[in-house]
């Protein structure tokens, strides 16, 4: 199983993402996201907006995997969220992971960070609606 830790890829391009995931000719694939903040210390919105953006990170790698599970870490303690999946499409995968990336750097465009942004709240919405059942 290769890992994955997103911050990591931060300054990879889509070509590079797609190069590293050929070059590990593997399927399987455990890719985590450092939680950096801990309830009681750090602001509730801080909090929140770390879990919703896991969750959405979650969704998108559910969406292309052909099996999918995750762990999600206390809010009490520093860790990592974990998702592991299973995946039989590189291309796919580079494409996703490079959306993501793209969408957590903040060394990224801002159009990028916006769009990004958007569709996470878009889930976030259409999930508290009823409209779309989430993996995460």
């Amino acid at each position: 199983m290769v890992q994955i830790n997103l911050p990591e890829f931060y300054h990879y391009n889509l070509p590079q993402l797609l190069e590293f995931l050929n070059l590990q000719d593997e399927k399987e694939y455990n890719i985590t996201l450092p939680k950096k903040t801990v309830t009681g210390i750090d602001k509730n919105f801080q909090v929140f907006w770390e879990y919703y953006n896991a969750a959405f990170i979650g969704q998108q790698l559910y969406q292309i995997a052909s099996h999918f599970t995750y762990t999600v870490p206390c809010t009490k303690k520093i860790h990592y969220f974990s998702f592991q999946v299973t995946i039989h499409d590189s291309r796919q995968m580079a494409d996703v992971l490079f959306y993501l990336v793209s969408g957590q750097a903040k060394a990224r465009n801002r159009a990028s960070i916006a769009e990004y942004n958007f569709e996470a709240a878009k889930l976030l919405e259409d999930a508290f609606n009823g409209k779309k059942d989430t993996a995460c």
